[in-house]
């Protein structure tokens, strides 16, 4: 898998645009927060903020250590890493997704 399969849309925030129960994070193409957990929106975009991970409310000292272990044990599944045809698409490792979203 390499950055290239990443939509270039897609904004640089690990998060954003997923729904997540336990953990698994489903791609819901909207404003969803993965991080917040169920169907929750962007708390920045609702505040009228651009959206920015380095400035997001849920990723501070406090949190890290969740984070941290979502990054270590949740399962992602980007529409656009899909494999085309699949019936048994596995998802990636968050920790991976991570890398390509915000290293591009």
């Amino acid at each position: 898998m390499n950055q290239a399969t990443v939509d270039p849309k897609r904004p640089a925030r690990p998060f954003y645009g997923f729904v997540r129960v336990m953990t698994v994070l489903m791609d819901n193409e909207g404003n969803a927060c993965g991080v917040a957990g169920g169907h929750k929106p962007c708390a920045m975009e609702m505040s009228h903020q651009t959206p920015d991970w380095r400035k997001c409310p849920w990723n501070n000292g406090e949190n890290q250590t969740n984070i941290e272990r979502a990054l270590d044990l949740c399962t992602i599944f980007p529409k656009e890493l899909e494999p085309s045809g699949s019936s048994e698409w596995r998802g990636l490792r968050l920790c991976e997704w991570h890398e390509l979203v915000m290293h591009r």
